[in-house]
């Protein structure tokens, strides 16, 4: 008599198809869709639309201290230049057409753990339309805030620069990072 041998479940063509159905299913999920099926009776998907985050409500001015998720952030004072730091290998010049806004800010860490310093945004309204100046200047040099962590219960007072179009110098706002709150600046 010759004894049948049982062949391994995974040796088996049935346990790879389960599997490939289960990696299927699962991709769906990952992906936001809904797991296959053979029924289609279910109403058709309408794309979301992405729309502009919110504008800030609320406003403070200079000298006003707003409190974000790690810090409270007081501007004391705004400033224009063409020219932005002081040392010969730091230094750095707005161009044609353009000025830096120099931002005077008082930053302390309220968290309970040291927190990277982020520059925030500097915002316009021009011709009925709110411009974002995201990228601050980076100036390594004492007195100019970038890079920094800063400790628990600590504070630190230096400048933020973002570079504008010389044409822009009133309806200035600065956003903290991690606010909703505007700090009006002019």
């Amino acid at each position: 008599m010759t004894e049948q041998v049982k062949k391994p479940i995974w040796k088996k063509w049935w346990f790879y198809a389960i599997w490939l159905i289960l990696i299927i299913a699962a991709q769906s999920q990952k992906d936001g869709g809904e797991p296959a099926s053979s029924n289609n009776t279910s109403a058709p998907k309408t794309e979301k639309s992405a729309a502009p985050p919110p504008a800030p409500a609320k406003t403070a001015g200079i000298g006003d201290t707003v409190k974000t998720s790690y810090f409270d952030v007081t501007v004391n004072s705004l400033s224009f230049s063409k020219v932005a730091g002081t040392n010969e290998f730091s230094r750095v010049n707005a161009g044609d057409g353009n000025h830096f806004a120099i931002l005077n800010i008082t930053i302390k860490n309220t968290d309970t753990e040291g927190r990277s310093l982020l520059a925030g945004e500097m915002r316009a309204d021009y011709n009925g339309k709110q411009l974002k100046f995201d990228d601050a200047q980076v100036i390594l040099e004492d007195g100019f805030l970038s890079l920094e962590t800063l400790n628990p219960l600590t504070k630190i007072t230096g400048n933020v620069v973002f570079k504008l179009p010389e044409e822009l110098q009133t309806g200035l706002s600065y956003l903290p990072p991690r606010s909703d709150l505007l700090i009006r600046l002019n």
